[in-house]
């Protein structure tokens, strides 16, 4: 993770030498050799704190937040991509790639296209690769962090918060990013931390987190439908 890392922030320095990387190593020895701005966190700690750090370190926003283990043909070009949108679009307030490998992929997130764009208007994106406004850096700055170390919950309230203030969530789908579909940790207790860190959110903002959670549901229950009717067509 440490070698990707390095390469992704050498590509998107390219664009921009406004770089720097959260990371953590259990050998306390380990310096990274890169050029950029580099941010060492405990290593027991995980997203949580590493997001937490990303956005004290941020001046001003928007702030575009890449995980090592995710691959792009085009790092810089994504970079690119995302200033666009946040040029152009005067009410966005999160912006995201085209992700493949997660709960949140956009065939289930998708609300529509807005016209004459690559970009499609969505309910959620997973807390992969994103980018928020100022205004959703300002309410994620209000959060006590700490008790979620793997940080779910996190993308359901930059989501709800950006919807709440009228800012919209957008999906780029001339960029694609590939995420390896695994984990390495215990779902019972990531569920867990979830539900205290869900607490924290306004009450406009948990109900717009359960609007945007039913919609996605009910896309998978279609989904999980069309491919058991498949199934048992192909069976007889």
């Amino acid at each position: 993770m440490h070698e990707r890392a390095i390469a992704i922030a050498e590509d998107v320095s390219s664009v921009t030498d406004d770089v720097g990387i959260v990371y953590s190593d259990p050998d306390p020895a380990v310096v990274l050799p890169a050029t950029c701005r580099l941010h060492r966190r405990p290593d027991d700690l995980f997203w949580e704190d590493k997001f937490r750090t990303a956005i004290d370190c941020c001046a001003e926003g928007p702030l575009l937040i890449i995980h090592a283990d995710c691959f792009c043909d085009d790092w810089a070009g994504l970079v690119r991509k995302c200033a666009t949108a946040h040029e152009k679009l005067s009410d966005l307030g999160v912006w995201a790639p085209w992700i493949s490998g997660t709960y949140y992929e956009p065939r289930f997130t998708a609300i529509s296209k807005l016209e004459n764009t690559d970009w499609y208007l969505s309910t959620l994106t997973d807390g992969i690769v994103f980018s928020l406004a100022p205004l959703v850096i300002t309410r994620m700055r209000q959060v006590r962090y700490g008790g979620n170390a793997l940080g779910w919950g996190i993308d359901l309230l930059f989501c709800a918060s950006a919807y709440v203030n009228h800012l919209m969530v957008v999906i780029d789908s001339s960029v694609r990013v590939r995420h390896p579909q695994q984990s390495g940790y215990n779902t019972e207790i990531a569920l867990n931390a979830m539900n205290e860190f869900l607490g924290q959110f306004t009450l406009r903002e948990r109900l717009e987190c359960e609007l945007l959670r039913s919609f996605i549901s009910e896309k998978h229950m279609k989904f999980e439908r069309t491919v058991r009717h498949g199934s048992r067509q192909g069976l007889s």
